[in-house]
């Protein structure tokens, strides 16, 4: 046998157990961290179609739209939106119910597409849903956005005639 005690040998031994599991943890930990690293590079989208990139336009758009306000839903007009809507326009498209109560919206499908303007080379066609803070449903829209100096503007505001389920 050894000359060393028992209590020595039962300590080397919990030692070695104690750093084999804080070296499996660390794994498991550093495992866990590229899974997540490599999900968000992959799943996530990014670049400026990304829902994130967009989403904040078009809640600002439909809350300013909501308040009524014409003229501060006319300032986040594109170039080109501001050349081919009027502001009579856009006081035609307030005066229907469809943005009363309105607090923002959900992103259905984002249709990248070619700028269709030289000051905006990228634009998108975006169809989202109306979302209201009372138990009204949810109505369809479709926005063309303009992409100018890294920021989105809206080129075109369409509703749909019929409610969404």
């Amino acid at each position: 046998m050894t000359d060393r005690p028992l209590w020595a040998r039962t300590n080397t031994r919990i030692e070695v157990q104690r750093t084999l599991s804080r070296a499996l943890i660390a794994g498991s930990l550093g495992f866990v961290a590229l899974l997540v690293a490599v999900v968000w590079a992959v799943a996530v989208p990014h670049g400026p179609y990304a829902p994130r990139r967009i989403q904040p336009a078009l809640d600002t758009a439909v809350r300013r739209a909501a308040n009524g306000d014409a003229v501060a839903l006319h300032g986040l007009y594109s170039s080109a939106g501001l050349r081919q809507t009027p502001l009579e326009a856009i006081d035609d498209l307030l005066a229907s119910d469809a943005f009363v109560g309105a607090t923002g919206v959900a992103i259905d499908r984002i249709v990248p597409i070619a700028g269709l303007d030289a000051l905006a080379p990228q634009a998108a066609i975006v169809n989202a849903r109306i979302r209201y803070g009372d138990a009204r449903p949810s109505r369809p829209i479709a926005v063309t956005l303009d992409l100018e100096e890294d920021a989105w503007w809206i080129r075109s505001i369409e509703l749909t005639t019929v409610e969404a389920p």
